[in-house]
C-alpha cells in the first residue's frame, strides 16, 4: 500500500479546495520548503501546525565492529532529524489502522 503524493499533487488538491491557482500554490510550497530547510540548518525545531514536529538530535560517537577487516572503528558524532507526528497526523494514522483492522475481520 505504497502511495505517494508530490508537491504538484498537493498543490492540485489545495487549488481544488481554495480556488487559488496551482502555479501560485506551488510557489508558496517551494518557498515553504526553502524556509523549513534554512531553519533546520540554523538549528531550529520546526513545528508544522498540527501535522508534525522536526527536531535535530545528536547521535553520539560510537564504536562499531568491522567484520570484514576484523577490527573496531569509530562512527563519528552526527546530527539527524527526528520527526514526531502531532495530533492531526496521529489521528489520520489511527483512522488508517482502524480501517485495516476492519478489513481483516
Amino acid at each position: 500500500m505504497s502511495k505517494q503524493a508530490n508537491r504538484n499533487d498537493i498543490a492540485r488538491n489545495i487549488s481544488r479546495l481554495t480556488g487559488y491557482s496551482i502555479k501560485d500554490i506551488t510557489e508558496v510550497l517551494k518557498a515553504e520548503d526553502e524556509v523549513i530547510s534554512s531553519l533546520v540548518e540554523e538549528g531550529y525545531e520546526v513545528k508544522k501546525h498540527k501535522l508534525y514536529k522536526l527536531s535535530i538530535e545528536v547521535k553520539k560517537e560510537k564504536k562499531a565492529w568491522d567484520g570484514l577487516n576484523k577490527r573496531y572503528y569509530t562512527i563519528p558524532e552526527k546530527k539527524v532529524i527526528k520527526i514526531k507526528p502531532l495530533s492531526q497526523l496521529q489521528q489520520a494514522i489511527d483512522r488508517l489502522n482502524e480501517g485495516e483492522e476492519n478489513e481483516g475481520e
